[in-house]
């Protein structure tokens, strides 16, 4: 079973090599970092030097084993709209991104983020708010589409006391709504640095403490993360609507 860490909060070369080291030491197969626009550019540039030197040694410490797959690691673009037209202006204007993630709260971002086929995650739409931020308009919205809703560990990890009861009760909303409409769910961490980290199976065991089942804990951390990565591939050969390269 291969297991992705699909959010991790980019920051700059040194700091991002240590925190995918830890990834990869905690048993992850893949990561994805996201980064704001106006530090995606760079950001693909110093990725390649770290792919290139995590997976030559990965490859070091398997090659006895014979046990050599690659070590992926995806370059996420995050946007952090104003308003449902900025974000529109926004899409309208992207670079070439492997992710397309839109940074929740504001409920009406919630809804054009639902809303649009291009935005491949929902981050935290529960974000400074006094619920989950989903409801059953934007659950229906959110299956149509394909936008994968993420909830973040890192959320309770840096809460406490009250703010830490009402971040669990907007997961439960989250999770019901997912069981009803049946809308993507990602479990990630969010981590900023590798002190956020946590195992796999130490994410399978928190989330069944949320009443998750271990199938669909799995499929939020293992199965969804690569539909993503199918979803992404499918959208970059597509010429026009219904008209794509077959490598």
């Amino acid at each position: 079973m291969k297991f992705f860490d699909f959010h991790l909060r980019g920051k700059n070369l040194e700091a991002d090599h240590t925190l995918i080291k830890e990834a990869l030491r905690l048993g992850y197969a893949g990561v994805s970092l996201f980064y704001l626009e106006k530090d995606y550019k760079l950001a693909l540039k110093y990725l390649d030097r770290i792919r290139a030197d995590i997976n030559l040694n990965n490859y070091s410490l398997n090659h006895s084993s014979g046990n050599i797959t690659d070590f992926q690691i995806i370059a996420g673009l995050k946007l952090k709209p104003k308003n449902p037209l900025d974000l529109q202006k926004k899409i309208r204007n992207l670079p070439k991104t492997d992710i397309l993630m839109v940074q929740g709260g504001d409920l009406k971002i919630n809804r054009a983020a639902c809303e649009n086929i291009k935005v491949d995650i929902l981050s935290r739409p529960y974000y400074k708010r006094r619920d989950s931020g989903i409801n059953h308009v934007l659950a229906k919205e959110a299956f149509k589409n394909n936008v994968s809703i993420e909830i973040s560990l890192n959320d309770l990890l840096r809460s406490k006391n009250s703010l830490r009861a009402k971040i669990i009760s907007y997961f439960h909303d989250i999770i019901k709504l997912h069981r009803k409409f049946n809308f993507p769910l990602l479990i990630s961490s969010g981590a900023a640095s590798f002190y956020d980290l946590r195992t796999p199976r130490d994410l399978i065991a928190l989330f069944k403490c949320l009443n998750m089942n271990e199938d669909e804990i799995i499929t939020s951390i293992s199965h969804l993360p690569r539909s993503i990565l199918d979803n992404s591939l499918q959208r970059k050969n597509t010429i026009v609507s219904g008209v794509k390269v077959i490598p």
